[in-house]
């Protein structure tokens, strides 16, 4: 037992210094004269190497070894500003303290970034929403993680995906570095998506953009299987969170996994530009420990650029030294220049800032009003019922002849009370041929189970529309679908219906008539 805990204890260095390398991102705008390449450098507890040189590192890019580091450097000693998306699952799975612990954790992650670090936050089920875009405002973004809550519909994962991809890749997000956050339970349940797995890794590839993921479930653990997959071959890291504090704990890891992040500049010299693809090899040593890029990395160079073939022809051929007059004046413009920039910078980000409140206060009004629609029909649902529950009461109850029989609406032998019955006749799609009835209780339409009338059609939402009776006439609503409801071939939120308008639910069109 002895000689066994002496042989542990000797192997114990041996483990917790066992080390990865993940590749984040290569610019070769300047290629040959300059290269940068991003890279992860990982001890096996997931922090980020420290310390590291020129002497760690080996680099290879189209065969031709680069044996000169003109610059390795950190992204946090470096001072150059991220751009990260933190994309939440808001599904119905994540109602409660999932949800809450998520919150938490954002608070605490907005509270350790760095003034120059600008964060968007975007909030996705069956559809995404972008709670806030990028910001380095702390207490704003603060304010944002206030409002997430639980939205309705199939959790699109790689539409979510998909769609930070390309958020992140556009105007508003204006750093070098860019990074993508994803907290979800790694389930895609919306069958009617037509984005895959590999479209996503494939498209995050191409954009060099990794994605870090965060699991949090205590149920499907199989799906957090997508996550790592997802992290692993994009050049992020995977967490499994099984509770609210190794969350937070993690938000804090993918932190620092960030700005430790190696930036190494260097030269090609031997290799023109041809405007192909070169495959990139970089190696890491550390002592006796050497770690490589799990997947091949392919990095295209620009075209027309002619090789160089030694330090000597970094610096611009030809002219001689400034004068000092020269020079002077040359920071002088210079620093007018930046101070231009600073303050329309400045003045810019503070319009963005305003305008950016003004949507969220926009689209909160809106949130409430959907909101108040939602309750105020729900209390007309349980009034109904409740109605309907005391005249069946009434009906089972024996009468003489001299008592008052009151009937509901639409039912009895007594004048008619106008138009109280509605047929949605379905002429093409999914459902042709098919007619459906309904009176003054209504319906909901849609694809999942448990709706009044369902369409077995995948361009319909899971609660695509409703149809409701109020003051005399029929109207048909919106419930935020994907594909929208059309009217008279008009798109409708909200619409009363008339005898013969005509309808388009996802493929399914016909008519409605009036009884």
């Amino acid at each position: 037992m002895r000689r066994l805990m002496i042989l542990l204890l000797l192997c114990a260095p041996l483990w917790a210094q066992n080390i990865s390398l993940n590749h984040l991102k290569t610019n070769t705008d300047n290629f040959p004269k300059i290269v940068n390449s991003s890279v992860l450098a990982l001890d096996n507890a997931g922090e980020p190497l420290k310390n590291l040189n020129a002497g760690n590192f080996r680099i290879s890019l189209g065969g031709a070894a680069v044996d000169t580091l003109l610059n390795v450097t950190t992204f946090e000693s470096s001072g150059q500003g991220l751009s990260i998306l933190v994309c939440v699952d808001v599904s119905g799975s994540m109602k409660g303290k999932p949800l809450d612990s998520v919150k938490n954790a954002l608070l605490s992650f907005i509270g350790k970034k760095r003034a120059n670090d600008e964060i968007a936050i975007l909030a996705f089920s069956e559809k995404e929403e972008l709670v806030c875009d990028f910001s380095t405002d702390t207490e704003f973004l603060r304010e944002s993680i206030g409002k997430l809550k639980i939205l309705p519909g199939d959790t699109s994962l790689y539409y979510c995906i998909d769609k930070g991809l390309d958020r992140l890749g556009g105007p508003t997000a204006r750093n070098e570095g860019r990074f993508m956050i994803l907290f979800s339970d790694g389930k895609e349940d919306n069958p009617a998506t037509a984005y895959t797995i590999d479209g996503v890794i494939e498209k995050a590839r191409a954009k060099q953009i990794p994605i870090f993921t965060a699991g949090y479930t205590r149920q499907e653990k199989q799906y957090l299987q997508i996550l790592d997959r997802i992290s692993q071959q994009t050049g992020g890291s995977f967490y499994d969170a099984p509770d609210a504090q190794s969350l937070s704990d993690h938000f804090g890891k993918v932190s620092r996994q960030i700005l430790g992040s190696y930036v190494l500049t260097y030269p090609v010299f031997g290799l023109a530009g041809d405007g192909l693809e070169k495959d990139l090899s970089i190696t890491l040593t550390q002592g006796t420990y050497k770690a490589e890029f799990p997947e091949p990395v392919k990095v295209r160079v620009p075209a027309n650029r002619e090789a160089i073939s030694g330090p000597e022809e970094i610096d611009a051929k030809g002219g001689g030294k400034l004068s000092l007059g020269w020079i002077i004046g040359i920071i002088a413009v210079l620093l007018a220049a930046a101070a231009g920039i600073f303050f329309w910078l400045k003045d810019k980000e503070q319009k963005r800032l305003a305008e950016q409140r003004r949507q969220q206060e926009e689209e909160e009004r809106q949130r409430r009003e959907q909101q108040a629609r939602y309750e105020e029909e729900q209390r007309r649902l349980e009034e109904q019922t409740r109605r309907e529950a005391e005249i069946r009461a009434q009906d089972q109850t024996p009468r003489s002849r001299e008592h008052t029989v009151i009937l509901s609406p639409g039912t009895g032998t007594g004048e008619s009370r106008g138009e109280q019955g509605l047929s949605l006749e379905v002429m093409m799609g999914s459902e042709q041929g098919r007619t459906f009835n309904l009176g003054a209780e209504g319906a909901t339409l849609g694809r999942a189970q448990g709706n009044s009338i369902v369409f077995n059609d995948s361009t319909v939402s899971s609660r695509h529309a409703r149809i409701y009776w109020s003051d005399g006439h029929f109207y048909i609503e919106d419930l935020g679908s994907l594909n929208g409801v059309y009217v008279n071939g008009r798109k409708v939120s909200l619409c009363r219906i008339e005898q013969g308008s005509t309808f388009k639910l996802g493929s399914n069109e016909g008519v409605f008539r009036l009884y």
